[in-house]
């Protein structure tokens, strides 16, 4: 069974449709993932993906999981995959580093993540938390939001893609941020 202090969400207005694609949302003693599938505007769906590992579980079968998950992507969609993978980019010459990273590259999924993301003390910093997507061309801005007063520093990204959305809905143009 999971212990306390994990999970996994994602928030959505309610003016987009959003379908939970209940073949990549799973839980393992390894990870925990939610995919959401959205509608575009050109008949494409973006899939939409929050993953945690647990750095206490099997790096192998957590291997396994993840290659398995992303291959069920469906392969004419956009996909952004966002979590706490607990493995460091920094560390490239970690064997587990790299079979991350062979997984995801080779699927055509990319990192938008390569500064510190985690932070223990002032001078140790590593990038376990990031954003893959295989829209690499729709990425406007992504990045780390730093000084918050936890040791898990937000990330985030900006992407350009048209979505359908209730035709009440209007985006505020001007949000101040």
């Amino acid at each position: 069974g999971k212990s306390k202090g994990t999970g996994v969400a994602l928030y959505v207005h309610d003016a987009f449709n959003a379908v939970e694609n209940e073949k990549l949302s799973m839980v393992s003693a390894n990870m925990e993932s939610l995919f959401l599938t959205l509608n575009s505007n050109n008949k494409e769906f973006l899939n939409i993906g929050a993953i945690y590992r647990s750095p206490n579980g099997d790096e192998e079968q957590f291997f396994e999981e993840f290659s398995l998950l992303i291959e069920q992507i469906p392969k004419n969609s956009k996909s952004i995959i966002m979590g706490d993978f607990n493995f460091d980019l920094f560390k490239q010459l970690e064997k587990s580093v790299q079979n991350y990273e062979n997984i995801f590259l080779s699927s055509g999924h990319f990192p938008l993540i390569s500064l510190g993301t985690h932070n223990i003390n002032e001078s140790n910093s590593s990038c376990i938390d990031n954003i893959l997507t295989n829209d690499i061309e729709s990425v406007i801005l992504s990045g780390v939001i730093r000084d918050i007063g936890s040791h898990h520093s937000p990330i985030f990204f900006f992407f350009q893609h048209q979505l359908f959305a209730d035709k009440n809905w209007t985006p505020c143009a001007n949000s101040g941020i």
